[in-house]
């Protein structure tokens, strides 16, 4: 009996060395506060800060369903948007996850800087989890044991929402 025992979490110890070894390798971008946190200056020369606000304004409006609910901070003088938003992340099995996150778009003439932070994950059972205390190891910032494809998947998320509104602040409003 004692011999199955200690077969069976060898060979636990085994898979388990295995998967960590087929994880992605992920560092996830974090600010001075030890935040995950995405942020990029898009340059988009001779267009004005008005009209990037409004683009940007746009953007929100078609990227999230109720802009009424999510919609923190409108600035329009100070040229600042500040959204709470969520997505999902294919997790575990094909489980998605709910993540939360704060997006934050400030433009002036000719730039606009995009902020993606405070990252939560809020699984079905209504717990909130900050991303840095649940999915990362405080020892190291590498992935915690079984997350690292998790965190792969937020990480490429928040990179192609930011290219997406880098896009649609650069494209110029259709004329008719």
């Amino acid at each position: 009996m004692k011999k199955s025992i200690l077969i069976g979490m060898c060979l636990l110890v085994g898979l388990g060395i295995f998967a960590k070894d087929d994880e992605p390798k992920i560092v996830m971008p974090r600010n001075a506060e030890g935040k995950v946190q995405y942020q990029e200056v898009a340059e988009i020369p001779g267009v004005t800060a008005a009209n990037l606000f409004s683009r940007a304004k746009n953007w929100c409006a078609n990227a999230f369903v109720s802009v009424k609910d999510t919609l923190q901070n409108e600035d329009a003088a100070a040229g600042r948007l500040t959204y709470k938003g969520n997505f999902d992340i294919p997790g575990p099995m094909g489980v998605s996850q709910a993540f939360w996150f704060t997006l934050t778009i400030e433009v002036k003439d000719g730039k606009a800087r995009i902020t993606l932070v405070d990252f939560e994950q809020r699984p079905p059972n209504g717990a909130v989890y900050p991303v840095e205390s649940n999915l990362i190891s405080k020892d190291d910032g590498s992935p915690r044991w079984g997350c690292a494809k998790l965190l792969s998947n937020l990480d490429e998320k928040a990179k192609r929402m930011i290219a997406d509104i880098k896009g649609a602040l650069a494209k110029e409003e259709e004329k008719w």
